[in-house]
């Protein structure tokens, strides 16, 4: 996806969350928005089934400068950012890459950490089977 450079990290991630809104109702999801900004979730998803997952939402434009490949994405929160995320806050990381328009749909469960690497190149990466998964949401 193309996009400005110099837009704030706030208005980069206001577009990851609607890019992420727009794939999922497309794909035939439920996509519930919280009307304020201070849960540990972006948006909840309910599949057809009627199950639930709680999204946070994180994205990433350039990848690291020491790892030509990885593209790293704050995976906590909080003003120091470094409140980490647990199973009773979030059920799924979407983390969008925007200059590969590519999602990775992480269960929390799998994040480590507070930041989280992934290698869209490496096709042995740990988080590459989150690739585009959009069946997570089944």
């Amino acid at each position: 996806m193309d996009i400005k450079d110099d837009l704030p990290v706030k208005t980069l991630g206001s577009v990851a969350e609607l890019k992420f809104q727009y794939e999922a109702l497309r794909r035939g999801l439920q996509v519930s928005v919280p009307i304020t900004d201070n849960l540990k979730y972006d948006v909840i998803i309910a599949n057809d089934r009627g199950k639930v997952f709680r999204v946070q939402i994180k994205s990433c434009q350039n990848v690291e400068k020491k790892h030509l490949q990885n593209y790293r994405f704050n995976t906590s929160s909080g003003a120091t950012g470094k409140l980490k995320y647990s199973v009773e806050d979030v059920d799924i990381f979407a983390l969008y890459i925007f200059p590969l328009d590519l999602f990775y749909f992480i269960p929390i469960k799998q994040i480590t950490g507070i930041s989280t690497r992934v290698n869209p190149a490496d096709k042995n990466h740990r988080y590459e089977i989150y690739r585009d998964f959009w069946r997570t949401f089944a």
